[in-house]
């Protein structure tokens, strides 16, 4: 019989990403068991940092500067809860008319594939691929 919640799910071993730059700049702590399988990168960053002496890898985070905290938030989500990005809510009758809630969900859809295959991570970028053509079909009928 399975005691705790970590002898069900395995070992809580985690790691740091280190997300923007400057300002921007955020910290995620991601599970090795969720993001690993997935991403060439992130298992790639991740066998660099085995020291084979200590037996042991660094606490160093991997630095993704080149990307934004809310791009990387989004892909997140998608890896452990399957979401994807949504339209925000219309402002206002003006942004409503010109199409200013489509083009920031065409925006953050476009920016998580262009992650998720930089990471490369397949089964996201694929889903993200699904996504676009099929909003860009549904999102035609609407104003």
């Amino acid at each position: 019989m399975v005691e705790t919640f970590s002898d069900l799910v395995g070992p809580d071993e985690s790691f740091p990403v280190l997300v923007g730059a400057g300002n921007s700049k955020r910290e995620f702590t991601l599970r090795r068991d969720s993001f690993i399988p997935r991403s060439e990168f992130f298992k790639n960053a991740q066998s660099k940092s085995w020291n084979k002496d200590s037996q042991c890898r660094s606490d160093e985070p991997i630095v993704l500067a080149n990307t934004s905290p809310a791009i990387f938030k989004s892909y997140a989500r998608c890896v452990y809860f399957g979401e994807t990005p949504k339209a925000p809510e219309y402002k206002n009758s003006y942004d409503y008319l010109h199409g200013v809630s489509r083009k920031a969900r065409f925006d953050r859809q476009i920016g998580l594939y262009l992650l998720a295959h930089k990471l490369g991570d397949r089964k996201t970028a694929n889903l993200m691929t699904d996504e676009i053509f099929t909003y860009s079909h549904v999102s035609l009928d609407q104003p």
